[in-house]
Order: C-alpha cells, then sequence, then structure tokens
C-alpha cells in the first residue's frame, strides 16, 4: 500500500508500471466516475479496483496512493475545461473558457473540495490556464494588469464553482433559500434581516447559470488592459 507524499504527483517522477493490464487513463476515469456518484468519501482503491475488475493491488503499479488518484481525477476535471476558444472578441473567448471550467464543476461537484490539497498544475490545469493568459495577453494585458485580470476571472469562477457544488452535494440549492424562510433567521440571529429577506424576495429561485453568468458578466465587462 502506498504511502501519501506532501508533494505534487505532477513533480515525482512517473511511476513504473508493472504491466499494460490497464492505463492509467481508465484509472482515473473509473476514479471520476465512482466519485460522480459516491463523493470523495465513496472512493476507496478498495471500490474502484472492484469499478475496473481488478485487484486493489494492481492498482498500485500504476498509482502510489488514492490522494495520487484524487489529483488525478481533478485535473481530468481541468482537462474538460480547456475548450479551444474561438468568440468574435477577447471578451467572448473569455467567458467561453469560462463557462467550460464552471459547467465541468458542475459535472463533478465533488472536484473543487480538492482545490486546496494540491496546487493544481497538472496538464489540463495548465492547459486551461495557459489559454487564459492568452486571450488576456492577445487583449493587450500585460503585468500587474494581466495578473490582476487573472486572478479577477479564477476567483469569481473558482468561487462560484465552489459555492454551488457545495449546495448541490449537500442537496439545498442556493435558490431553495427564499424570502419567507430568511425571515424565520431574524429572531434566532437577534438582528434586523431587512434587506436579506428583500434581497431573497427578488431573486429568489433562478438556476446556478443564470447567476453565474450575471455575476461574470460583471467581471468581465470590468476588465480593462
Amino acid at each position: 500500500m502506498g504511502t501519501a507524499s506532501s508533494e505534487s504527483v505532477w513533480l515525482r517522477p512517473a511511476k513504473k508500471q508493472r504491466n499494460q493490464s490497464l492505463h492509467r487513463d481508465q484509472i482515473v476515469a473509473a476514479a471520476v466516475a465512482l466519485m460522480d456518484s459516491d463523493g470523495i468519501a465513496g472512493l476507496s482503491m478498495r471500490k474502484l479496483a472492484a469499478r475496473l475488475g481488478t485487484a486493489p493491488m494492481t492498482l498500485y503499479g500504476y498509482v502510489a496512493t488514492k490522494d495520487d488518484v484524487l489529483e488525478y481525477a481533478l485535473d481530468g476535471v481541468f482537462a474538460e475545461a480547456a475548450v479551444h476558444a474561438g468568440g468574435r472578441s477577447w471578451r467572448d473567448n473569455l467567458k467561453a473558457l469560462s463557462h467550460s471550467m464552471f459547467e465541468a464543476f458542475l459535472r463533478h461537484p465533488w472536484a473543487p473540495a480538492l482545490l486546496g490539497s494540491k496546487p493544481p498544475i497538472g496538464p489540463g490545469a495548465v492547459d486551461h490556464f495557459s489559454s487564459i493568459v492568452d486571450v488576456l495577453s492577445g487583449a493587450g494585458f500585460r503585468g500587474d494588469s494581466l495578473a490582476a485580470a487573472i486572478s479577477a476571472v479564477y476567483y469569481y469562477v473558482l468561487g462560484a464553482a465552489t459555492a454551488e457544488a457545495a449546495w448541490l452535494t449537500a442537496g439545498q440549492p442556493f435558490a431553495d433559500l427564499s424570502a419567507s424562510k430568511v425571515a424565520e433567521l431574524e429572531p434566532l440571529h437577534g438582528r434586523d434581516t431587512g434587506a436579506a429577506v428583500q434581497f431573497f424576495a427578488a431573486h429568489s429561485g433562478g438556476d446556478a447559470r443564470q447567476r453565474f453568468d450575471a455575476g461574470l458578466a460583471v467581471v468581465i465587462g470590468n476588465l480593462k488592459p
């Protein structure tokens, strides 16, 4: 059984495969499917091996630890988001790349919880990041303005995806919050919730993509080289 390493799997020499009965991509795809149905807590080397029709020890010929599987799986989600941006303007391209990442995280709501474990530096994550940099650089962003624009986009997209994924995982979407529910909090918190009640009276309902689009329009619309 492997021992967890604090170093990213991408910074270590690739593990030599003992045989060719499996491919790492097969293992990662099976892990993603397992977590899509059962969450991160549902992933174990035993369950993963069973899904692949092999023995747990066989998997260790391809991956050192479960943590490595998680890191590979997270990069697979980023790889889904690394779309070709062929829009009419740099803002269109930036919107497409932002949407693709948000949608990838909604398809795999377990993924945002892994973002803080190790830096996303696999090929999928780097490809998506490079696409963002290329779009902004092509629009004339340089130096500090480029760094600030990248931060604005990633912080917004990853923050929105993390929040929406958490609500999906908990089975209580943001849209389920209503003005009446928020009003019930006033005596519990001992403070006025009027502003919050007014907000939810006007904005409850809708879906994650509508909320994301509205916020993304504000972020991208205010970016200037």
